[in-house]
């Protein structure tokens, strides 16, 4: 089994000029915590949970407030990206020495075809694999 078999090959995908309060309801709505970030057809950056709660204020009902800023400014730029070809060990590899959660598989020039996560390794291990 490789990366291909296991991505999620048609994942959500932001610009670099989405604003991050419209990442956000992305995010929350479709309850996941990455969007690649995707101009002109190839993989430019990532954005996570994580890089948008750090700009957010809280509200008093206690929902977050954000900036307004574009992913360009918020986003992780240096993105570790695999293969289709790569095996599940790379995925998880690259995962544990970057500490991130979730890798997009590329093709050679760089056009996003689909994202693994760490929960997609670890639900693909609870099904006996």
């Amino acid at each position: 089994m490789n990366a291909e078999d296991l991505m999620s090959s048609d994942p959500t995908f932001i610009d670099e000029d989405t604003p991050i309060e419209r990442a956000w309801k992305l995010l929350s709505s479709m309850k996941v915590r990455h969007l690649p970030v995707v101009e002109h057809g190839r993989l430019v950056g990532m954005v996570s949970d994580r890089d948008l709660l750090l700009w957010a204020q809280r509200r008093v009902d206690g929902t977050p407030a954000f900036p307004d800023l574009c992913a360009a400014e918020v986003m992780t730029f240096t993105v570790v990206s695999r293969p289709p070809d790569a095996t599940l060990a790379e995925l998880a590899k690259a995962m544990v020495e970057h500490r991130i959660d979730s890798v997009p598989i590329t093709d050679d020039q760089g056009a996003l075809l689909g994202l693994v996560t760490s929960s997609d390794l670890l639900s693909w291990l609870a099904e006996g694999n």
